[in-house]
């Protein structure tokens, strides 16, 4: 429990005084947003790495969708991925492209498979509203999953979580 607290400390006081003058946008950075996957809406939560050169980072997420055919029956998973960008001209603007693996965990109620190996890509457009010494930005990926996944308990086993997916969301920068 004392391990906690210290590190929600440090944390904290990285966030509210850590940041300084440098640019925020090359320090770690967490996540949160809505998403769509073929369908199925959600919630996602990300940690993204310093950007290295302003350039390239990795990201880990989560994320929850809901089988909105299904009587909006949960269903979990994780990303693991690799950035690749740059801001634009006015530094207000960053457009990156993403791509990395998908680990899904479907619903027994709709699946019997434990888990599920996938890969995803996306562009991304991420808002900065003091250009790239702000805090916070707003975001916005489109893109696809390519995953192997069938609702077999449902009849005529539809595909699910597999093509187009949109999110939308907010990341603060420590």
């Amino acid at each position: 429990m004392k391990k906690t607290i210290v590190i929600a400390a440090v944390l904290l006081s990285m966030a509210f005084f850590g940041a300084g003058a440098e640019e925020r946008s090359n320090r770690i950075s967490i996540g949160s947003g809505l998403m769509n996957a073929d369908g199925d809406f959600g919630f996602q939560g990300t940690i993204t790495s310093p950007w290295f050169k302003d350039s390239a980072a990795f990201r880990l997420g989560t994320f929850m969708l809901f089988r909105g055919e299904d009587s909006w029956m949960p269903y979990y998973g994780f990303k693991a991925g690799f950035l690749g960008g740059s801001f634009m001209v006015n530094d207000d603007i960053r457009l990156y492209g993403e791509g990395g693996v998908v680990l899904l965990f479907p619903s027994s109620h709709f699946d019997s498979d434990p888990f599920i190996f996938g890969g995803y890509g996306h562009f991304g457009f991420e808002f900065f509203s003091d250009g790239r010494n702000s805090k916070f930005s707003e975001y916005i990926e489109l893109g696809s999953n390519g995953i192997a996944a069938r609702a077999e308990n449902i009849p005529g086993s539809p595909v699910y979580m597999n093509g187009f997916a949109s999110t939308v969301g907010l990341r603060y920068y420590f």
